[in-house]
């Protein structure tokens, strides 16, 4: 739930919503805690494509977050901020752009050293948020759009529990 949560966020902003979740959680390098270090979770989305999650603290040295969308038509990663791989079976002509200037936010990770988060992100929500402030409504994203996070991860630990698939209701 703390580490994995915005990933979980951009993967559904991305993928649309879940209908179904298994996982299965342990604390596996970190005896004692009261909590998974390690967790991983098999997807079926709504529109019927797969997925997986694979959260830990519990690694060496620590990755940094990537999300990877690939299917029959293309694959594209992203890791934190930055594309790292952009190939499509139709080329667009915006894809060499995309390929060669990739746009970088700076937020970074600070998955081996915490201390390594940047501030960007937070910074440019409060950008974001004065905007809407100011009448420009077009980045609002309500608390129905961050409880679709929370639903999946709670269904997550559900499917832990109960060691059955779980499904949501999604609207």
């Amino acid at each position: 739930m703390n580490q994995g949560i915005h990933a979980v966020d951009l993967m559904q902003w991305l993928g649309g919503p879940v209908a179904e979740a298994m996982a299965l959680a342990d604390s596996l390098a970190h005896p004692g805690l009261e909590v998974e270090d390690t967790l991983v979770s098999s997807l079926r989305f709504k529109n019927g494509a797969m997925g997986t999650i694979a959260a830990a603290t519990s690694c060496y040295p620590g990755l940094d977050i990537s999300l990877e969308i690939s299917g029959d038509q293309g694959t594209a990663i992203l890791i934190n901020d930055r594309i790292e791989f952009w190939q499509f079976a139709e080329e667009d002509p915006n894809d060499n752009d995309v390929r060669e200037n990739p746009k970088s936010c700076n937020i970074g990770g600070g998955t081996s050293d915490p201390r390594a988060i940047s501030c960007e992100g937070h910074r440019q929500q409060i950008a974001g948020f004065c905007r809407a402030i100011r009448g420009d409504a077009s980045e609002i994203i309500d608390g129905r759009e961050a409880g679709r996070a929370v639903a999946l991860v709670e269904a997550i630990y559900r499917s832990v529990s109960s060691g059955k698939s779980e499904h949501l209701f999604t609207p």
